[in-house]
């Protein structure tokens, strides 16, 4: 005879899900849609990405990565070298 089985934890129903960790725009898949958390960048690319709009707590969508990574914001599209997309912090 198996010994008694001891109810398993459940999570709380509001109970929030974990934090993702934070990886760079250029590391993420097509379709994909993330939020800004970070600009690690030199004083040009970071005036640059700021212009364009990107700045922490941004939401954005990745459309493609090739030729240049597509990235929606609300309703415009920007295009980012690759050099500008491993700037840009995300979860």
């Amino acid at each position: 005879m198996a010994p008694p089985r001891e109810a398993e934890a459940k999570p709380p129903l509001n109970a929030s899900p974990p934090l993702a960790k934070p990886c760079r725009l250029s590391q993420c898949s097509p379709g994909q849609s993330v939020r800004v958390v970070a600009l690690d960048a030199e004083e040009e690319s970071l005036r640059k990405l700021l212009t364009l709009g990107i700045l922490p707590g941004t939401q954005l969508h990745l459309e493609r990565k090739t030729p240049s990574f597509l990235c929606k914001i609300g309703r415009a599209q920007l295009a980012l070298d690759e050099e500008l997309a491993f700037c840009v912090q995300v979860v």
